[in-house]
């Protein structure tokens, strides 16, 4: 495996990134738990501490570490995890709730 930035073409950068997921380099067994927030049917804000994989699920990368960051909803505050993946793709708080429920079905099958 060689370091992408030495890679000189696109085609090869894809090719040795493909053989790093075949490898397990990018281990999507991997998991880290997120407090997120969700609305549930009536809109109300429910606040969730789910689990998800450690990559990224558009490349396979790292996910960013988590920090907690307070908000403030019609007079509620409430706490939850942002974090910024190094890759730069951004998850959205209804795909990693889609993407934890999937995670708790694959377990429970």
């Amino acid at each position: 495996m060689q370091h992408l930035e030495l890679i000189p073409d696109t085609g090869a950068a894809l090719a040795a990134i493909n053989e790093a997921h075949a490898s397990g380099l990018f281990n999507a067994k991997q998991t880290m738990q997120v407090i997120v927030s969700e609305r549930d049917h009536n809109h109300s804000l429910n606040v969730v501490t789910v689990t998800i994989s450690s990559a990224c699920p558009k490349c396979g990368g790292p996910r960013g570490k988590p920090a907690m960051q307070r908000y403030c909803e019609e007079g509620w505050f409430y706490s939850v995890h942002n974090w910024t993946n190094p890759c730069g793709h951004v998850d959205y708080y209804p795909d990693v709730l889609r993407e934890a429920r999937g995670l708790m079905a694959q377990r429970s099958a």
